[in-house]
């Protein structure tokens, strides 16, 4: 798989009662957290679990990300300065507030043998595109 590219790849969102059998990133805890321990973060909707499965692969899952609510806010910044600059570059005067709603990427992780190829890059591309296709909860960052 040397020429990997998004049309090869769809995203699939765990459920609580999905399983990932095995996964090798070559992380120890990140590889725990996948086979033992995501599908309870979804049962408690701590995160959402989602994995980049690739179809030259017989649906073998490539890579693995989660989704969580967040917010950027004002100490989140060392100095008040820092953070009035950030949100006077993004936001008029009638939308400044002290903390903005954010989607916060928790894990992300390519299988070992993918790793180096280009995938992780396509992989962020692809969160961008989802997570701006998301439309059902407000979200600025």
């Amino acid at each position: 798989m040397n020429d990997i590219s998004l049309s090869d790849l769809k995203v699939k969102r765990l459920t609580e009662d999905d399983r990932i059998n095995s996964f090798c990133s070559g992380d120890t805890d990140m590889d725990d957290y996948i086979v033992n321990k995501s599908h309870l973060f979804s049962k408690h909707r701590l995160s959402s679990n989602y994995v980049l499965i690739s179809e030259e692969l017989d649906d073998k899952p490539v890579a693995f990300f989660t989704l969580s609510c967040d917010r950027v806010c004002m100490s989140d910044f060392t100095t008040n300065t820092d953070f009035n600059r950030f949100r006077r570059k993004r936001f008029r005067n009638s939308k400044r507030m002290k903390g903005f709603p954010a989607i916060k990427i928790g894990r992300i992780a390519v299988i070992s043998e993918l790793q180096g190829q280009g995938l992780g890059p396509l992989l962020i591309e692809a969160l961008k595109c989802f997570i701006s296709s998301i439309r059902f909860i407000g979200c600025r960052f």
